[in-house]
């Protein structure tokens, strides 16, 4: 117990001193890339087929149990937890490889959440749509607005939704702006469907599905 003690007090010590960026890559080296290559893994054994519809995203979507929701539609859920606009580029070609009928994109809060700028999110979203409108062109791709979470990262999502409702129609997207309904007058993730104020809880997936439910089935 005492060396567990003093292990934890150490890691918290070495958080502290450690900059933003050496945070991040530790995170993301040790907490996030094997969690990456295990799912990355698995969805190169099924491949996409070209009627399917993608639910692309990271633990928000992982979660989201589209197989049982839409059970009469050939949904296929490619979540990843802790995934970034970094890591759906480098897995991209795994979807557009297929030529999916559907994708319904959700990314970036991680970004945020990690200490990336609103920038480097904007501009990560725009070569995901250009890529997928160059590798896959015959797909309906569907931007779905990032959610919100806790009240200091309400402007940085506000922000960069802003900008990817702008860039969806330029690659013939459409963008479906989920945020107003999930957030309340402060910009944070209501508590009715949250309980660590980024997952959402089933009252959080329901109101998801019934929003997307057109989009889904058309």
């Amino acid at each position: 117990m005492q060396i567990a003690a003093f292990v934890f007090l150490f890691l918290i010590v070495m958080f502290i001193v450690l900059t933003a960026v050496q945070r991040r890559q530790i995170i993301e080296k040790y907490l996030v890339r094997p969690e990456f290559e295990r799912k990355y893994s698995q969805f190169a054994a099924h491949p996409i087929a070209g009627d399917d519809i993608i639910f692309l995203g990271d633990s928000i979507t992982e979660a989201f149990h589209v197989d049982e929701i839409f059970p009469d539609l050939p949904v296929k859920n490619r979540g990843i937890s802790g995934d970034t606009t970094n890591g759906v580029l480098e897995r991209l070609h795994q979807i557009t490889a297929g030529q999916p009928q559907k994708i319904f994109l959700m990314i970036g809060s991680n970004d945020l959440g990690f200490g990336y700028s609103e920038a480097h999110v904007i501009a990560n979203y725009e070569t995901i749509l250009a890529r997928i409108r160059q590798e896959s062109p015959g797909t309906q791709v569907y931007v779905q607005s990032i959610l919100p979470r806790k009240k200091r990262y309400a402007h940085k999502i506000t922000a960069v939704n802003a900008a990817i409702a702008a860039l969806a129609p330029k690659y013939g997207c459409q963008f479906i702006d989920l945020f107003p309904e999930f957030a309340d007058e402060m910009g944070t993730l209501r508590p009715e469907f949250t309980n660590d104020d980024l997952h959402l809880l089933d009252t959080g997936y329901t109101l998801w599905s019934s929003l997307i439910a057109p989009y889904v089935s058309e």
